[in-house]
């Protein structure tokens, strides 16, 4: 006795599938249906059901380059943007864990040579010699500016999951970081948790190594090491770099 598959056509087109539910254009479309704001699957409608409900609650919005963003103001989940208006004042300057750190940074700082500023536009930071350039127009967590000259010494980013995870965010992120190694800024990147779990005697000693490292940085540093690559994770490779 001799098997055979049994024919069987896609669920989408109706084409042959050999045994398959969907043929393999219908299976790579089925993949590329996915929620624009959560990147889950949505069975082909731009939001799946659980942001659809979102959405009809206001909690996310399009805005004006038809991109879905979170409608709730940070730090107080009950209060959303004015549809009438189109600037709103927002009730705070940082987030929740960038106030936190914020807090923690104040104490590490010696006021006699630095100065902390949080959510500083590039373009009060760095020059370009182009008209119009847009990338400048986004801003850092926290710059670090020098008592005396106010010479903008480092850059502060701190990263939630969505840049790690989001393309739009990634890209923004590499643009700063590419912006910063250009005009010789450097740049301490910290990840959401480690701003929330570092200790003050652990931020103290790696910004003294930081700040070592700037007092001596050469425009090729040692061991390719490059000044906006900055993370907990490699300051010792920047404390071998001042060796």
């Amino acid at each position: 006795m001799t098997y055979k598959r049994k024919k069987t056509r896609c669920e989408n087109c109706g084409t042959y599938t050999n045994g398959y539910p969907l043929c393999y254009d219908c299976y790579q479309k089925e993949l590329e249906n996915t929620c624009e704001y959560c990147g889950e699957y949505s069975n082909g409608y731009p939001l799946c059901y659980d942001c659809y409900q979102l959405s009809q609650e206001k909690i996310i919005i399009q805005d004006r380059n038809g991109n879905w963003i979170n409608n709730v103001i940070k730090g107080n989940e009950d209060k959303f943007y004015d549809e009438n208006k189109e600037y709103t004042k927002k009730d705070t300057l940082l987030t929740k864990n960038e106030g936190l750190f914020y807090t923690k940074l104040i104490k590490t700082v010696n006021k006699n040579k630095h100065i902390i500023c949080p959510q500083v536009g590039l373009r009060a930071i760095i020059e370009t010699n182009t008209k119009t350039n847009n990338e400048l127009y986004r801003s850092v967590d926290f710059t670090i500016i020098n008592n005396e000259t106010y010479e903008p010494i480092l850059l502060i980013e701190i990263n939630g999951n969505e840049h790690y995870e989001k393309d739009y965010t990634i890209a923004r992120d590499d643009s700063v970081q590419k912006i910063a190694h250009e005009a010789q800024i450097p740049l301490f990147t910290l990840t959401n948790k480690e701003a929330k779990d570092i200790s003050i005697n652990k931020l103290q000693s790696s910004l003294q190594i930081i700040y070592n490292y700037i007092e001596n940085f050469k425009p090729t540093p040692k061991k390719g090491f490059k000044i906006t690559d900055i993370t907990l994770d490699n300051i010792e490779k920047l404390k071998l770099a001042l060796k």
